[in-house]
């Protein structure tokens, strides 16, 4: 027997080790075949086709635990290790043949070893790994549990492919070369079909099929594939430049392929490969194994993807809603004939004025006549000088009557003189002229048409223009001009904001949600979206400035304008006004997420905090403080799972607490946790205390909460059923039934098993 914690050999039955002191009544030791002789126990390598695998740098190997004694805390977490995480175990029963029976590899020092039987703990090497990666997918197990299938060479992402009849394989024979075979080298991935062949891709994107006998060449270029149960192959050939092709052909005569689309995008959704959803010309499409490509719609876009395929997409209703109705108008008809104005309209002549001193003119000479109170007039004149009448006032002449012109020259600016214009003359009218003539009736030797002495003709030398007028109409008609080019725009059909038809796909059929949408966005699983019939408000056009403000109406807000399904929830729920008022308020102050269960809207906001908004007749209804240090994990139908009180140790991993809200009530299912693994059985595996170069403590919690430790320095772990653990721990492989840990392998770096259960969750703290 070898002691667990150091590999010291030890005589059978000790009860301690007599290296490192340790206990050894809780590990049950069991010989573990070291190998024969290279010569007899080793698979043929394939030197043979070493020149045509393609290398890639290694990376490296897990380092070997450094081997401990201290003793650790229990506490909940989950298994994850330095290259893999899985996890579980259930502590029911003793090991036992039914239970221990099956197919396990493990890679020790660099060579693939068999073990199929965890109680006797026995193996047989298989082959060199002759590689330098570890990953999930260098081996794999055919369902009739015939073949094993491993890569050798395995570096950069391709490696040698190979089979081994595992079940005729013995300890130490040199017959056992015979039972294993190389597929292909240069292999990048592979798949195992039900009938028992081997599909798989080389280094340079060539599909090939093995049939147990020889390689078929599928395609070339192929991107990406997959394989039915019913043995029906998918492939598409392409590049997204150019957009993809996508075929079909039957694992049993692979030279008849069927096209199923051409210039594609596949990055849509191929996870059902009866219903496969790709974009083409911005439509959506569904085709798949045996079907034609049906356009599901145009000018779509997918919104969030669910399991299974399934998915929310948005499409063109055909319809749209006018921006114009949703303002309002008061300047309409006001606005209406404005027209720009034409700066000719505001120009200013500019004059000169000549006195009129000629005794040979007459009236009809001149089109207009003026007169003026302040400037000289020819009639005033006495010498060399003449006055104007303000001047005459105070004039005397020798020959004239003077106090007669004073008189009516008097009398005409007390009645004329505010009739001036800017430059100080008066425009001569039937009534002027009169005036004019009862002073010029009083000149030495009087004419009739003296008067004309009196007067300016008035000459057009050039013009200016009245700008302040000008500027101010301007600036009035700009405030109608962009209201008119406004209400333009938002009766312009283009500039409509349109309706969308909301879908949900499903089995290649889509059920309509609502026909009504205008706006969209997704969460987790969630579309919240709003319509048609909750847009009430409307804008004052004299208030807004462009259409894009008319637009944001239609936007989401997060108010009791939406509603939402989601994957739990496919019916529309509506966002009731208390859970409205809280949202709009949270989303102010940063991202809001939303989650649904089966019957409630979940809500995280910026500052962590975690609400419950129950559903109740399409509605949500009261809301519910859950927790104010939260980060959601993951929601399905019944609960929800959010981590809280979040650290960082000193060896740089995130530790927290897992909690679960189910049924209106949270708990608290594992502290101080840094993964936890999920089983439909409700057992957690979870991991918590690591140390660099060493991996994680494993610990187990049943259904009622309940905590054990497993192991220390765990860097991987299988369920392989419900009853056995199969986990490295210090560099050794071992089996955990509940209450015996056994070891059966030594060395190990990694290890497969034909059977494992699945994880219903995998919780990653962060």
């Amino acid at each position: 027997m070898f002691c667990p914690n150091c590999g010291m050999k030890l005589p059978n039955g000790s009860k301690f080790c007599s290296s490192c002191g340790s206990p050894l009544e809780d590990v049950e030791h069991v010989a573990v075949d070291q190998g024969a002789s290279e010569s007899e126990n080793s698979a043929p390598e394939p030197d043979s086709l070493e020149d045509k695998s393609n290398l890639v740098p290694p990376v490296s190997s897990p380092v070997k635990p450094v081997k401990k004694t201290s003793a650790k805390r229990v506490v909940p977490i989950v298994i994850a290790a330095a290259v893999v995480l899985a996890a579980a175990f259930i502590a029911k029963s003793m090991l036992g043949d039914s239970a221990t029976k099956g197919t396990y590899v493990f890679l020790s020092n660099g060579s693939y070893e068999l073990l199929t039987n965890l109680k006797r703990g026995n193996s047989i090497e298989i082959a060199s790994s002759r590689g330098s990666t570890l990953d999930a997918d260098l081996v794999d197990f055919s369902d009739d549990g015939k073949y094993v299938y491993y890569y050798s060479k395995y570096d950069n992402g391709t490696g040698t492919l190979c089979r081994a009849e595992y079940s005729k394989l013995k300890a130490n024979s040199s017959k056992n070369d015979k039972f294993i075979e190389i597929i292909a080298s240069n292999v990048s991935s592979y798949k195992l079909l039900k009938n028992g062949n081997v599909l798989y891709m080389n280094g340079d994107s060539n599909l090939h099929l093995y049939d147990g006998a020889e390689n078929e060449a599928i395609a070339k270029s192929v991107n990406w594939f997959d394989c039915s149960d019913n043995n029906i192959i998918v492939y598409s050939t392409g590049r997204f430049e150019e957009g993809f092709t996508l075929y079909s052909v039957d694992a049993s005569n692979v030279g008849n392929k069927v096209k199923l689309a051409s210039n594609c995008d596949l990055t849509v959704s191929k996870t059902d490969l009866n219903n496969i959803v790709f974009r083409k010309d911005s439509d959506l499409y569904v085709t798949g194994i045996g079907k034609e490509p049906k356009k599901l719609a145009e000018d779509a876009s997918t919104l969030t993807f669910l399991d299974k395929g399934e998915c929310f997409y948005l499409a063109d209703s055909g319809d749209s809603v006018s921006l114009y109705d949703y303002v309002s108008d008061e300047s309409a008809a006001k606005d209406q004939g404005m027209i720009e104005p034409d700066l000719e309209n505001y120009s200013i002549p500019i004059y000169s004025y000549s006195k009129i001193a000629n005794s040979s003119v007459q009236e009809s000479d001149y089109d207009e006549l003026y007169t003026s109170c302040s400037k000289t007039l020819s009639w005033y004149s006495e010498s060399w000088y003449s006055y104007s009448m303000n001047t005459s006032l105070s004039k005397t002449w020798k020959k004239r009557n003077s106090d007669a012109i004073h008189e009516a020259t008097q009398k005409f600016i007390d009645k004329y003189a505010d009739r001036a214009n800017e430059d100080g003359f008066i425009l001569v009218t039937d009534e002027v002229k009169e005036a004019l003539k009862e002073i010029s009736q009083y000149g030495e030797n009087p004419e009739d048409w003296q008067w004309l002495w009196l007067c300016y003709s008035r000459h057009e030398t050039g013009k200016k223009y009245d700008y302040t007028t000008y500027n101010a109409d301007m600036a009035a008609y700009d405030k109608v001009r962009d209201r008119i080019e406004l209400r333009e725009s938002l009766k312009d059909p283009a500039n409509d904001f349109p309706i969308k038809s909301l879908y949900f796909l499903h089995d290649g059929q889509s059920d309509l949600i609502s026909d009504k949408v205008l706006s969209v966005k997704s969460h987790s699983g969630l579309v919240l979206y709003n319509t048609v019939d909750m847009i009430t408000d409307t804008l004052s056009l004299s208030a807004i400035r462009s259409v894009d403000e008319v637009s944001e109406l239609f936007g989401l807000d997060y108010g009791e304008r939406n509603y939402f399904v989601s994957g739990n929830i496919r019916t529309p729920v509506r966002i009731s006004t208390n859970t409205a008022s809280f949202l709009e308020s949270a989303s102010q102050k940063g991202e809001v997420n939303l989650y649904t269960t089966a019957n409630a809207l979940v809500i995280r906001t910026n500052d962590k905090e975690l609400y419950i908004s129950s559903i109740s007749n399409a509605s949500t209804d009261k809301l519910t403080a859950i927790s104010d240090d939260a980060v959601v994990l993951t929601v399905d139908p019944d609960a929800v799972y959010y981590e809280s009180d979040t650290y960082f140790n000193n060896d740089g991993m995130t530790y927290g607490d897992l909690y679960e809200y189910r049924n209106g009530n949270a708990q608290c299912i594992a502290r101080d946790v840094i993964k936890v693994s999920q089983y439909d059985d409700n057992i957690l595996l979870a991991a918590t205390d690591f140390r660099s170069m060493h991996g994680y403590e494993l610990t187990y919690i049943n259904a009622k909460g309940e905590t054990e430790t497993v192991a220390d320095d765990v860097t991987q772990v299988l369920r392989v059923s419900e009853n056995i653990l199969l986990y490295i721990s210090d560099g050794d492989l071992y089996c955990y039934d509940g209450k015996k840990k056994t070891l059966v392998g030594h060395d190990a770096d990694y290890v497969w098993s034909k059977d494992t259960m699945e994880t219903k969750n995998l919780f990653l703290l962060y």
